[in-house]
């Protein structure tokens, strides 16, 4: 596998590959990876990050490119995890899951949403910002 300096594009690599997509379409979206490097201006990176999930969405089927994103989540695995696995033997309800979620913001972000579809949205951003969207 390539070696990609910034660690972010090194997973997203990364998890291209465990998804098994053809070396072919990795090499598409990755294309330019390598010349975003840790002292890269956040902005260059942002860029580079949003025309990969172009590429993404455009080479890969939608189950399969989930699948990626997943696998480069970072709220997935490690303290959140076991965190969210606490919650869910303690509380019963997904309301009252949500609830106890809401009320350890420093571990899941800033709010958490039950909506009405019963999906769940969870907003992470920097204190004093409106909003903010992970890569």
């Amino acid at each position: 596998m390539k070696k990609y300096e910034y660690w972010r594009i090194a997973r997203l690599a990364e998890s291209l590959e465990k998804a098994k997509v053809p070396k072919s379409i990795i090499a598409k979206i990755m294309k330019g990876g390598d010349d975003v490097k840790k002292g890269t201006p956040p902005e260059k990176k942002a860029d580079w990050l949003r025309e990969a999930m172009h590429h993404m969405n455009k080479l890969l089927d939608k189950k399969t490119a989930q699948a990626v994103r997943e696998g480069c989540a970072c709220c997935l695995s490690g303290w959140r995890s076991k965190r969210v696995k606490e919650i869910s033997k303690e509380y019963t309800t997904l309301a009252d899951r949500v609830k106890a979620a809401n009320e350890g913001r420093k571990v899941f972000g800033n709010n958490i949403v039950l909506r009405k579809d019963g999906s769940i949205r969870v907003n992470f951003f920097p204190e004093k910002l409106p909003q903010y969207r992970c890569v």
